[in-house]
């Protein structure tokens, strides 16, 4: 994947107990492997990938899943994303309300999951420290996290303390620019609006819930582990 990893490190402003942390970062996990997963169907469009070439499945990744392989049983269990066979709607729909979707590329008669759960840009917890205030560090694509984190911050420019603390990501591509790019289909392109707004709202209600006023991101030190 074409993607800069990066690590945020922010702490809750509220009291809160265990569940609601456990909570977000459910919460938190989902919205980001759908944006990855957005994020890689726009660039295969790019590439010149077609409609029929990306299939979901209409269950989600296992809570414990295997390492080396996918659950589902047969070609009844995919949905292809296929405007002309009527089926890009339902497509969309699972994508949506599927907790952890799964989508496929179709490669050389290979069906590969958009988003490895051990790749490089996986979701994974550095630190979380559940003493008040809870405060965390997480590592993934720099740009998903500018989207989940700051999504609403960016618009507040006049507010100096929020500039300073996103000076460093002005130059991360965001999920919206992949969205809105002209070689993304137009009726893939709205879905993806859709969906993008969804999960940007939803992961603001959370971050508000759990009182994440200044998260701190920066771009992973690539001669080090952290």
């Amino acid at each position: 994947m074409n993607e800069i990893t990066g690590i945020i490190e922010a702490e809750s402003e509220l009291s809160t107990p265990v569940w609601s942390v456990s909570h977000f970062l459910d919460n938190t996990t989902s919205n980001y492997l759908k944006l990855i997963t957005l994020r890689e169907i726009c660039r295969r469009f790019a590439e010149g990938a077609e409609d029929r070439d990306f299939l979901i499945c209409v269950n989600s990744f296992d809570l414990f899943p295997a390492i080396d392989e996918l659950h589902y049983r047969d070609d009844d269990d995919l949905v292809v994303l296929a405007s002309k066979a009527g089926s890009a709607k339902e497509f969309w729909r699972f994508f949506r309300y599927l907790h952890r979707p799964i989508v496929l590329f179709r490669s050389q008669d290979q069906l590969l999951p958009l988003y490895g759960i051990n790749s490089d840009v996986s979701l994974k917890i550095l630190s979380l420290s559940l003493r008040t205030p809870v405060n965390f560090s997480l590592q993934g694509a720099l740009g998903v996290l500018v989207d989940l984190f700051t999504g609403k911050l960016l618009t507040q420019r006049a507010n100096e303390r929020n500039t300073q603390a996103l000076a460093n990501v002005e130059n991360i591509v965001k999920t919206s620019h992949l969205i809105e790019d002209n070689q993304t289909p137009p009726g893939v392109r709205q879905f993806a609006i859709d969906q993008l707004e969804a999960i940007m709202n939803k992961q603001a209600r959370i971050n508000g819930k759990l009182g994440i006023q200044q998260p701190r991101l920066r771009e992973k030190n690539r001669n080090s582990n952290r």
